[in-house]
C-alpha cells in the first residue's frame, strides 16, 4: 500500500483534527524541556557526587536530544501553531544549544523525507549499515562514550558553518567544490555559531554567578558521550534494518519503536518514537502522532511496517 492510498482511509474530520497545532502544547514541551535540564544541574549543585554526576549526564543529553527534537519539530512548523514561535523559538531555544542552525537544518531535513529509501538520501550513512555484527557496534558505542565521534562531530560543525562542507548532520565530511577564502569562513562561523555562543556564553554566566562554573562543564560532558550515544540508537532505530530501505515507500523504510518511560528519558524523547508516523504524514504536531499510530492500527494500516516493542528490541534487530 502506498501512503496516498492508506490516507484515503481516514475520514477527512479525523485528519484536519490530527493536523491541528497548538502553540500551548509546543510552550509546554519547551518548558518541561528546560525543567528538566535545569532540574540535573540542581541535582549536581546540591549532590556534587559521582552517581548524582552520571545521573545528570544522561538527563542532560537526553535534554540535549530533546532539543534537538524540538528544533526538527520547529523546522516543519508543527512544534508551535504560531510560525514566528516555530522560527524564533525553534531557532534560539531549541538549535542554538546544540550547535545547529534551524534554517539551514530545514532545507537538508526536508531532502530527507524527500528521498529517503533511496541513494540520495543524506541521512543514508546513519542507517544503511544495518544490521552490523556486536564487535562492530561495540566499537561504535566505545567511540561515543569516549569522546571520539563528539570530537569528529564538533571539528566537522565547525568545518559546517565555515563552509568549508556541506552542512548535514550525518556528518560525512563531504568538502565544497570550492573553497572559500579565509574572510567568508570567519563570516560564516560568526553567523552560524552567534546564537550558540550566546546561549553557552548566558548559562556559562549563571554558573559563575552562583560560583559553580564547573557545573557547566556536565553539559559538554553530557554531549561528548551520552548524547553521541542516545543519538545513534535513535537514528538507527528509525531506518536501520527495516523492511526494505532501498524503498522510497515508508511504510517499508521507516520504524516506528514503542518506547518505555526510561527510554523517553534516554533516546526517545519528545515522540520521536512514533517516526513512521512522521514519515506519513509529517505535519502531525509530535504530541499527537501517538494518537496517529493507534488510528493507522486499528484500521490494521501497519501490517507491512516495521513496529518494534522498544529499544532493546531494536537493538537485536541491528545488531548480530
Amino acid at each position: 500500500m502506498k501512503v496516498s492510498e492508506l490516507l484515503k482511509e481516514i475520514p477527512r474530520e479525523t485528519l484536519q483534527e490530527l493536523l491541528e497545532k497548538s502553540d500551548l502544547r509546543g510552550a509546554l514541551s519547551l518548558v518541561t524541556g528546560y525543567a528538566l535540564l535545569f532540574l540535573s544541574f540542581a541535582l549536581i549543585y546540591f549532590y556534587p557526587y559521582p552517581l548524582a554526576w552520571f545521573i545528570t549526564l544522561i538527563i542532560l543529553a537526553n535534554r540535549q536530544l530533546g532539543l534537538a527534537i524540538l528544533m526538527h519539530d520547529a523546522a516543519h512548523g508543527t512544534l508551535f501553531k504560531t510560525p514566528v514561535l516555530n522560527t524564533i523559538l525553534g531557532r534560539w531555544l531549541c538549535a542554538a544549544p546544540v550547535l545547529a542552525d534551524l534554517d539551514r537544518y530545514r532545507t537538508y531535513h526536508l531532502e530527507h523525507h524527500r528521498t529517503a529509501g533511496t541513494a540520495q538520501d543524506p541521512d543514508r550513512s546513519n542507517y544503511e549499515a544495518y544490521p552490523v555484527h556486536q564487535k562492530s557496534f561495540f566499537r561504535k558505542v566505545i567511540r561515543d562514550m569516549t569522546g571520539v565521534t563528539g570530537l569528529k562531530i564538533f571539528i566537522i560543525v565547525i568545518k559546517m558553518n565555515a563552509g568549508l562542507v556541506k552542512y548535514q548532520l550525518s556528518y560525512d565530511k563531504t568538502k565544497k567544490s570550492t573553497k572559500p577564502t579565509l574572510l567568508k569562513q570567519l563570516s560564516g562561523l560568526i553567523r552560524g555559531l552567534y546564537p550558540t555562543v550566546i546561549f553557552h556564553a548566558l548559562i556559562l554566566s549563571l554558573f559563575i554567578l552562583i560560583k559553580r562554573p564547573e557545573i557547566y562543564l556536565s553539559w559538554w560532558l553530557a554531549w561528548f558521550t551520552f548524547y553521541m550515544l542516545f543519538s545513534r540508537i535513535r537514528n538507527a532505530a528509525e531506518h536501520g534494518a527495516t523492511k526494505d530501505i532501498n524503498t522510497d515507500n515508508p511504510l517499508l523504510n521507516t520504524r516506528t519503536t514503542q518506547a518505555n518511560v526510561l527510554e523517553r528519558l534516554t533516546v526517545a524523547p519528545h515522540f520521536v518514537n512514533y517516526h513512521l508516523e512522521h514519515h506519513i504524514l509529517a505535519t502531525v504536531p509530535p504530541h499527537k502522532l501517538k494518537k496517529f499510530h493507534q488510528l493507522l492500527k486499528s484500521k490494521n494500516l501497519l501490517q507491512q511496517s516495521s513496529l518494534s516493542s522498544g529499544y532493546w528490541s531494536v537493538l537485536r534487530e541491528l545488531v548480530h
